[in-house]
């Protein structure tokens, strides 16, 4: 097209009076085209003809941008030389059609006006490939003369790329694979091998820039050397098929998602969401690739049909096999479906049984993603798929701007307003159910649980538990409080019923639940398979189970999990016997009296290896500044701060240090924070007697017997009749209520538990913020109750008062 502009721009430089004789085409000697007498004529042609080019380069821009491009930047290396009116036209097009770069794509419509075409063009992105292809066909020329043979520079571009493969190596990686690509290009025969490293070398290092550089590299061969796009294409689709198989980015398994009260250890790491850029990538070339292809190859067509039938699964809620449900997942997911929805859409494909199993596939996968608990900000029902668009709308506009709405936003809105009556409810909830059970229960939990949603899924959940035993959110509507307190039977599936979280096994031993010996025994089950740092978090709440255990099934759990660490052993004996008593009486002096008896009794203190400070049980204590004890004001207690130098190591690395040292074994091979930072750490004491040492591991068994003395001493102390009991519980619920509604302050009293309490929900905040990526800064410091009238609490930083 472009050559045919340049041959008729030509015509116009002749004499009008001469003869002309009719133009070759290029590439069909049988076809002419005959030249008009007068220069006005041929002006008029000329112009019509570059105007019918520019529209059909926007319109190829507009469907597949990168093919288009490819297929430019061939044509302007193909065309080095002299004056070209094709070359000016293609160049003109990149210019006013290319659209902008990765960095200004995300910008809004009134901030991208006000930017200069400069810096928002992808124009050089363009020439920066236009070159890189010129300078590795000119190294391959090169290469070959020095090496002479073909075979052996083919060889060894395949070594170097499987080479930056295995030492993930993504600048190694783009180079050798630019290189291989020119190679294939260059020689005029072809070699299996080398398109066969071109095509599966991302499956091999699968990053962002690994695929980047492939499907650039993919492009270009396909521009230069279109005779080899059908075998490309089969090697192409086998790796795709190779990391469905192996379970990569779209394709990853689910991890399970975490619920922010689990995410309470501080050396605990942040969930990471799948790696999905590649597969952003490749779906990209993929949908360019098919709109490309559409109408001119069936062979190519059915080829990505077959790749279609094979990476989509067939069945709602299948966990063996689905795509990856992830919130991040989201938009790659239904790229991927919408690639194939317009193939099904268009006339290209006949009716038959694949393309009515295609469409099936599409529209289970598009309910499989609500499979899964709903995601922060994230049917075929426009109920479900209001609920979606809302919460996309307002994590993408949250400042309801302008420039940033998305069309057909107001819509959505207005019919989310109308009222749904009961019957339609109730028909959407049995056609989830009919389809996957898991799609139901968790379809009730986007809705907020309707009432009427509730008692329909209760019902279908108890006429048929097994079905979805294996989803932790559906056991609330096995065991409601109706169900226990009429003991239906179809609670002993409880027993074999999937985990779930801590804090839903504590529920059944508080006042939200009846006592019922099933579900005691399914919390049990749950705790008793906790970590070590979840069961720290909820030591206060464990200790207080014990009022409505009235089974003794805590009882004997305490004296379990005792036995699982040492320094969950300690955090349970500092709590119950804080819990013992109601009354306190406290001695103190006053002046300098308090500081030089702090600065005494700091002195007599000999540091032992293996010891550690209760409010930090990750970090051992490497020494002690003796100089540091500093009285603090308080009206009831007799607070005092000391510093202490700290080494993390975390929890399980100190409990083999602390029990090598105890046994008198060698440690010299448990050296694991030797590497570790040091850092000196405030810690504020408040007793009521006497100075508290810094706890030392004792023996496992001498402490599990203490443990099992404590509980058993504060399980007979319990009376749920007590007045000060419920006092306290009252305060509780006032303090957690305060705390929420008052933009996270705190107003604590002189008794430790209640600062407990509170800096307990500062954390859940904190990793609620952490988890939905909000960058609030929070700072829950730790505070440990070590018994009646004292406690220890970690000083922040810059900090000389009491919290």
């Amino acid at each position: 097209m472009l050559d045919i502009l340049h041959l008729l721009s030509i015509t116009l430089e002749g004499d009008v009076n001469e003869e002309v004789a009719p133009l070759v085409m290029p590439g069909r000697p049988d076809l002419n085209i005959g030249i008009m007498d007068t220069m006005a004529a041929r002006e008029n042609i000329v112009k019509d003809f570059e105007s019918r080019c520019q529209s059909i380069i926007q319109e190829a821009m507009k469907w597949a941008p990168r093919i288009t491009c490819s297929h430019l930047q061939e044509y302007l290396n193909q065309n080095i030389g002299s004056h070209h009116t094709g070359v000016a036209l293609a160049m003109e097009c990149v210019v006013h059609f290319i659209g902008s770069n990765a960095q200004s794509a995300s910008l809004s419509a009134n901030l991208f006006s006000k930017r200069p075409l400069c810096v928002t063009t992808d124009v050089a992105n363009f020439v920066n490939k236009l070159s890189l292809r010129s300078r590795c066909l000119g190294e391959i020329e090169s290469l070959l003369k020095q090496v002479g043979d073909e075979k052996i520079l083919m060889r060894q571009l395949i070594d170097d790329l499987s080479l930056a493969c295995k030492e993930k190596n993504n600048e190694e990686h783009k180079k050798a694979l630019w290189r291989a690509t020119a190679l294939l290009i260059f020689l005029p025969g072809f070699s299996r091998n080398l398109l066969w490293a071109i095509s599966w070398s991302q499956v091999q290092l699968f990053t962002e820039e690994a695929m980047s550089t492939a499907v650039d590299c993919w492009l270009w061969l396909l521009s230069a050397r279109p005779k080899l796009e059908l075998l490309f294409l089969q090697e192409m689709l086998s790796s795709w098929q190779c990391v469905v198989d192996k379970r990569l980015g779209l394709f990853s398994r689910q991890e399970g998602s975490t619920f922010p009260l689990e995410r309470c250890s501080p050396c605990g790491k942040e969930q990471t969401s799948p790696y999905m850029t590649p597969h952003r990538v490749w779906i990209q070339f993929l949908s360019e690739l098919l709109e490309s292809v559409k109408y001119s190859s069936d062979d190519k067509v059915n080829m990505i049909v077959s790749l279609l039938h094979c990476s989509l699964p067939g069945i709602v809620g299948d966990n063996d096999r689905h795509l990856n449900r992830h919130i991040s997942m989201v938009g790659i997911r239904f790229s991927f479906l919408a690639c194939a929805m317009s193939l099904l859409q268009s006339d290209v494909l006949t009716i038959s049984l694949s393309k009515i199993m295609l469409r099936v596939r599409v529209y289970t996968n598009c309910l499989d993603y609500f499979c899964c608990p709903p995601g922060c900000p994230s049917g075929d029902r426009p109920c479900c798929q209001a609920l979606e668009i809302n919460f996309l709308i307002l994590w993408h506009n949250p400042m309801c701007c302008a420039d940033l709405q998305v069309p057909g936003e107001d819509n959505i809105s207005s019919w989310h307003l109308k009222g749904i009556k009961h019957v339609v409810w109730r028909n959407h909830l049995q056609m989830c159910w009919g389809l996957s059970p898991s799609l139901a229960v968790y379809m009730a939990i986007r809705l907020n649980n309707p009432r009427l949603v509730e008692r329909e899924l209760s019902r279908l959940v108890t006429l048929n538990p097994l079905s979805v035993a294996h989803i932790p959110e559906a056991l609330q509507y096995l065991t409601n409080s109706r169900a226990l307190i009429n003991d239906n039977r179809e609670l002993v599936h409880t027993l074999v019923w999937a985990p779930a979280s801590a804090v839903v096994a504590l529920a059944y031993f508080s006042r939200q639940f009846p006592p019922h010996p099933i579900t005691a025994q399914y919390a049990v089950r749950v705790l008793r398979n906790c970590s070590v740092n979840s069961l720290l978090f909820f030591v206060p709440q464990i200790v207080q189970a014990l009022r409505h255990d009235m089974l003794d099934y805590m009882v004997q759990l305490i004296k379990e999990i005792s036995n699982k660490s040492q320094i969950l052993a300690h955090q349970l004996i500092y709590n119950m016997r804080t819990n013992m008593f109601l009354d306190e009486e406290m001695l103190c002096k006053d002046g300098p009296q308090r500081r030089q008896a702090c600065l005494e009794a700091l002195s007599r203190i000999e540091l032992q290896q293996g010891c550690y400070i209760p409010t930090n049980p990750e970090a051992m204590v490497i020494a002690i500044d003796n100089k540091s004890g500093t009285p603090m004001q308080s009206a009831a207690k007799a607070p005092y701060l000391a510093m202490f130098r700290l080494r993390h190591c975390g929890i399980a690395e100190l409990e083999k240090l602390a029990t090598s040292v105890f046994t008198d074994t060698d440690s010299s091979g448990l050296n694991p924070c030797a590497l570790a930072e040091e850092i000196w750490q405030g810690a504020i004491f408040k007793i009521a007697l006497s100075v508290r040492y810094c706890q030392q591991l004792p023996h496992m068994d001498s402490l599990h017997q203490q443990v099992v003395k404590d509980v058993d001493s504060l399980h007979q102390q319990v009376v749920k009749d007590d007045p000060g009991y419920k006092m306290n519980q009252k305060l509780a619920a006032t303090l957690l209520i305060a705390t929420y509604r008052t933009d996270f302050s705190c107003k604590v009293g002189d008794d430790v538990r209640q600062d407990m309490l509170a800096l307990q929900v500062i954390n859940i905040f904190q990793n609620v913020f952490r988890q939905v990526g909000l960058d609030l800064y929070m700072f829950p410091y730790r505070v440990v109750a070590t018994g009646p009238g004292v406690s220890l609490i970690t000083r922040g930083q810059g900090v000389t008062g009491l919290p």
